[in-house]
């Protein structure tokens, strides 16, 4: 996520859109490294209709395993079932953190 705020992907101007464009393909690699899944999405919700939540732009790198059944974006599954206390978030974040390069 950039450090300027931008709202929507359609406010970044290039060289943060690079920049972005480049994080993104480093977390993926890290993800991969770190979990191996099968594939991984990558996706950004832009605007209420498709989703965004937080008015910020920002890159979603979510692993997947063959069958999850989890290939909607948002799920209609109850919330508490993709929701995570701070120590497992930190967790994941140190695992993602350690395997960037």
């Amino acid at each position: 996520m950039p450090t300027a705020h931008f709202e929507t992907i359609d406010d970044l101007d290039e060289v943060t859109a690079a920049k972005l464009a480049w994080s993104t393909v480093r977390v993926s690699r890290a993800v991969g490294r770190a979990y191996a899944p099968d594939g991984i999405n990558v996706w950004s919700s832009n605007g209420k209709a498709a989703g965004q939540e937080v008015p910020h732009v920002h890159i979603h790198v979510f692993p997947r395993l063959a069958g999850d059944d989890l290939m909607r974006v948002y799920p209609d599954a109850p919330l508490e079932r993709y929701n995570a206390d701070s120590e497992v978030l930190m967790r994941i974040a140190q695992r993602v953190s350690q395997a960037l390069v």
